[in-house]
């Protein structure tokens, strides 16, 4: 689990940053109220490569650029609103071009649609049979970095028409974002991470189930194939936010990949 291991040393590297609520997690907001800072942005560590390398993920960028999703009404919604206030500035739109257009601005100003990868608990479910048959129980790379994450559509080329008051979509780019946090809302059960050593990780079925009904088991630990070496315990989002605590250490950051651009077998047109 390289990248898994490559951003949890990344975390405990980092200054004290985390949001105080589920909210403020939403607006990028840290526990004094202010806005991540921006080394608490990381836009070169996950690449699209690596992300289409599971399976699942690449189901979820097919179903995003290959289906209907790009045209559903809320999606043309969203489009016509976020390019209606660059008709008439030029003919031609590449928001990437744009001058102090970085990957936030543009995911705030650009971005309208979206799949989720992971997130469901069937999904999860499915991943950890797979684990179970293929990696005895051990998650895989993309479950121990990412987890749930999403897929985002943006537009990358648009070409407006004055005259029919239309802008056409020609291009879009796709990325990931994520936010790599620890946080447990109030009354709800702490996420939980697998059992760990310093060894190893073992997903145990009972505690993952019981997330899905908002339960957290026994903080007992478990031993694997009757070994006292292979003696895990169960980690918890928590467990995260008490380390923090205790050594005001530890920073919640966001996660943007790279691009990857598609040109659209039919371009998408929406009226200004």
């Amino acid at each position: 689990m390289p990248m898994s291991a490559k951003l949890m040393e990344r975390w405990f590297a980092g200054r004290l940053n985390y949001s105080m609520t589920a909210a403020d997690e939403d607006k990028e907001l840290d526990q004094t109220g202010q806005p991540y800072p921006p080394s608490m942005i990381d836009t070169t560590t996950i690449k699209m490569d690596w992300v289409l390398s599971f399976q699942r993920a690449k189901n979820a960028f097919d179903t995003l650029t290959e289906s209907l999703m790009l045209v559903t009404p809320r999606a043309l919604d969203a489009l016509a609103t976020l390019l209606r206030p660059y008709n008439g500035r030029s003919t031609t739109l590449w928001p990437w071009r744009q001058p102090n257009m970085d990957e936030q601005r543009r995911h705030k100003e650009f971005q309208f649609q979206h799949i989720d990868c992971n997130a469901s608990w069937a999904d999860r479910i499915a991943a950890q049979m797979y684990e179970h048959v293929t990696n005895n129980r051990v998650p895989d790379d993309l479950t121990g970095a990412l987890g749930a994450f999403t897929l985002y559509a943006a537009v990358a080329e648009a070409d407006f028409n004055p005259r029919t008051g239309t802008a056409t979509v020609y291009r879009v780019e796709i990325y990931v974002k994520d936010h790599y946090t620890f946080g447990t809302s109030p009354g709800k059960a702490s996420q939980y991470l697998g059992h760990w050593n310093k060894n190893k990780v073992s997903i145990q079925y009972p505690h993952a189930a019981a997330m899905a009904l908002n339960e957290e088991l026994s903080n007992n630990p478990v031993m694997l194939d009757k070994k006292i070496s292979d003696v895990v315990y169960p980690v918890r989002n928590r467990d995260f936010r008490n380390w923090q605590m205790k050594h005001q250490r530890g920073g919640d950051f966001i996660i943007y990949s790279d691009s990857r651009f598609i040109t659209l077998r039919r371009p998408i047109r929406v009226q200004l």
